[in-house]
């Protein structure tokens, strides 16, 4: 009897000590997460996002695109801000990618992270590199 319950016990404190860690996460490749990026407190209300103080913020996302952490990313067309989609363990790691954003840190951009749970989702060869990319102002 008291081998039986310091096996109960053993058991117990493992799946304490792992949580769910110790199990694998078997939706893991269908976690991401969305940074929705607006106008923050410094961004310049004079000038398009063309023209906001952002080399920091585009050689951060470079980093991270290298690291293979980012889906896909981008400015909105129709107005100021920008989303990026990235691919990364847990909403902690995504808040922490967020906050460490130049821009972010800045407070040329203000960011909100979701969480989401892919249902479906294409499948894309194409590797990005935003190197290069020619930013125009708009018309």
């Amino acid at each position: 009897m008291d081998k039986l319950l310091f096996v109960i016990a053993l058991g117990l404190s493992c799946s304490l000590c792992y949580g769910q860690d110790a199990r694998p996460d078997k939706y893991a490749n269908r976690r991401f997460f969305v940074l929705i990026m607006s106008p923050g407190e410094k961004w310049e209300r004079d000038k398009p996002m063309s023209q906001q103080k952002l080399e920091e913020h585009r050689a951060y996302y470079q980093k991270l695109l290298e690291k293979d952490l980012v889906v896909i990313g981008g400015g909105f067309l129709e107005e100021d801000g920008g989303l990026s989609i990235l691919k990364v363990k847990n909403k902690a790691e995504a808040d922490s990618l967020a906050r460490n954003d130049p821009a972010v840190l800045s407070g040329v951009f203000k960011i909100q992270v979701k969480s989401v749970f892919a249902v479906f989702k294409g499948k894309s060869d194409e590797a990005l590199d935003i190197r290069g990319i020619v930013f125009k102002k708009r018309p």
